[in-house]
């Protein structure tokens, strides 16, 4: 009797151990299966982050792209404004220079009184001016207007 008691004690103990094992092995397919599926979440989420940053960096190459071309349009830019400054600073010095030139000339070029000084002679003394006076009126109307 002893040895059928611990006998069944015995069968009782690897059934439960069975079970326990059966148990165990469903925990382990379900925790299987569920580790598969994180794994396939995760697969899929770290593609996109893959697809994202894909796209992250391509969009940083065509703002790095942008900026480069902005800072050489910039130096374009910088460079024309500066050859422009200088231009525009030697106006007034022409403007003087003109003006001299202009001032200095007289009724003759080369000695010689042109066709259209003559014309104009002609019709200062036209309208009354005395022939010896031509001379003074024209440099006194070419002063009023600063040439």
């Amino acid at each position: 009797m002893y040895y059928e008691q611990r006998f069944s004690n015995e069968r009782r103990k690897g059934n439960r151990t069975a079970v326990r094992n059966q148990e165990l092995d469903e925990i382990f397919s379900v925790l299987t299966a569920e580790l598969s599926n994180i794994r396939d979440i995760s697969t899929a989420f770290a593609d996109a982050l893959r697809t994202r940053l894909r796209e992250t960096a391509a969009e940083l190459d065509l703002t790095r792209k942008t900026l480069e071309n902005g800072h050489a349009r910039n130096a374009d830019l910088t460079r024309t404004r500066a050859a422009l400054s200088k231009r525009v600073s030697r106006i007034p010095g022409r403007i003087e220079a003109s003006v001299a030139k202009l001032s200095s000339q007289s009724i003759k070029e080369r000695g010689i009184i042109p066709t259209e000084m003559r014309a104009c002679v002609r019709d200062l003394v036209a309208i009354g001016a005395p022939l010896e006076g031509v001379g003074k009126i024209i440099h006194a109307v070419a002063k009023g207007l600063n040439i």
